[in-house]
Parts: C-alpha cells; structure tokens; sequence
C-alpha cells in the first residue's frame, strides 16, 4: 500500500529555537494541523497534532481503525499514514484495507485541491526507502 507521501508546502516555517541554536520545537506544526483539519472538514475524525519526537509531527485519524500520521520535512516533506491495528487483529488477517485507502484518498485529495502544495508523489515504504525522488505523482 502506497502510504508514503512527500510533497512541497507553501506554509512559513514555524519551528522554534534556542538562542544557541538548538532546536526546540520542529517546523510543520501549521502544515500538520492544516491537513487533519481539512481532514476534520471532509467528516473524519482526527486528533489534533502533537510533536512527534524532535523531529516532527503526528495525529490520528479514527475510522473505527485508527490510523497514525507523523509529518517530518525531508525535504520535501513526507507523511506517513500507518494503521493502528491490534495484534488480535494482525493475528486474525484483518487488515482494514479499505478504511485505509478513505484515508489516504482523502489525505490526497486536501493536498490535491490546495495551491500550497506542489509535487506530490505517493511511494509504499519500500519505495520511498529505495528512491524516493521516483514515487507516483
């Protein structure tokens, strides 16, 4: 499953830093809450985003399956969509296929119709770990 995006993104940077220059909170929070709002409009049900780690962002989307986002710029940026199945769940083949590709559809569809956004290709996670400039736009 393609559940690899990257893409440009017209947003000013927000990230915040040190007076020494470290890093103290990661640029794309304005990104992250823009697409699980959008997401939020199109009547799914997601989190509002939390840093993830220091490098990015994360929020969740609830189709009855939860599924994780964690935005990270790569230059260009790259969001991850990955099911919250539970091991019961794994264990019994389910593998919510189906309200995962909702999810991605319309994860695409926000960075399709918004002029902000440029370039973007979706990859599954072996493509993106082997070539990620080549993806599907």
């Amino acid at each position: 499953m393609k559940n690899f995006v990257t893409f440009n993104a017209d947003f000013p940077d927000d990230s915040e830093w040190t007076e020494s220059g470290g890093l103290l909170v990661p640029e794309g929070r304005e990104v992250a809450d823009f697409i699980s709002s959008a997401l939020s409009r199109r009547g799914l049900d997601c989190s509002s985003p939390e840093q993830h780690s220091f490098y990015g962002w994360a929020f969740e989307v609830n189709t009855g399956t939860r599924f994780r986002c964690v935005l990270q710029f790569a230059d260009p940026w790259l969001l991850i969509c990955d099911s919250r199945v539970s091991l019961k769940d794994r264990l019994l083949g389910r593998r919510h296929h189906k309200e995962h590709k909702t999810v991605l559809d319309a994860i695409n569809s926000v960075l399709q119709r918004d002029a902000r956004f440029s370039a973007v290709k979706w990859f599954t996670r072996e493509g993106y770990e082997t070539s990620p400039e080549a993806g599907a736009g």
